[in-house]
């Protein structure tokens, strides 16, 4: 990732075989925050989908080291990440959130089989988790925690089975794979706690230009 103080950042992909993949270039408001774009590319063995939720463009804010790691993750896993909730676009947090601060905490769908994106919310509902895809899931939390994201949080299942009682009530169970439980997140993962392995790099650019290299 290139950051300056112009009104674009331009995302780089170094692969583990030395090999450069330009993402895309993407503009950046008053406040340093993007928003979240749609990003599909494929090329020479890489490649990188990151989604963003339609409709949702006034809150899908985020910062470019929270771009640059979910680009990683997704170039990393094979996996796409689904953004459906950043930060305002003066970074500050969404609706009833406290956590959704200068772009750095994200919303995404999980990652459903055969590749699926679609919205799922298993709070009562068993047939909706079991569309959940953990192998997938396994591998796009794996990169997205090595790429900063220190916390990823979803709610567990435990939905009351038939043939229970009102003492001794039997629970189907089950946790999504690379989360840690939190209240209330059936319908997404919240990516928390961003802490991006960043190199600041002097380079003989113009003043007040600051290129900033992000370890993909």
């Amino acid at each position: 990732m290139i950051k300056t103080d112009d009104t674009t950042d331009t995302f780089t992909y170094h692969d583990s075989n030395g090999g450069e993949h330009n993402v895309g270039t993407f503009e950046k408001n008053e406040n340093g925050l993007i928003n979240a774009p749609n990003i599909d590319y494929d090329s020479d063995g890489t490649s990188v989908s990151v989604s963003s939720k339609p409709g949702n463009e006034s809150e899908i804010n985020i910062s470019g080291t929270a771009l640059a790691a979910v680009v990683g993750a997704s170039a990393d896993s094979g996996e796409e990440v689904f953004i459906t909730r950043g930060s305002n676009a003066d970074g500050s947090s969404p609706g009833d959130s406290k956590t959704h601060k200068n772009g750095n905490a994200i919303d995404i769908r999980f990652a459903g089989k055969e590749g699926s994106r679609n919205p799922t919310d298993f709070e009562v509902d068993v047939n909706s988790f079991n569309q959940i895809d953990q192998d997938a899931s396994s591998r796009m939390n794996t990169s997205l925690k090595k790429f900063g994201f220190s916390s990823i949080n979803a709610s567990n299942l435990s939905v009351p089975m038939s043939g229970g009682d009102t003492n001794n009530p039997i629970f189907i169970t089950g946790k999504v794979s690379g989360t840690t439980h939190i209240k209330n997140h059936f319908d997404h993962q919240h990516l928390y706690r961003f802490k991006p392995n960043v190199t600041i790099r002097n380079k003989a650019v113009p003043v007040p230009t600051l290129t900033r290299g992000v370890k993909l």
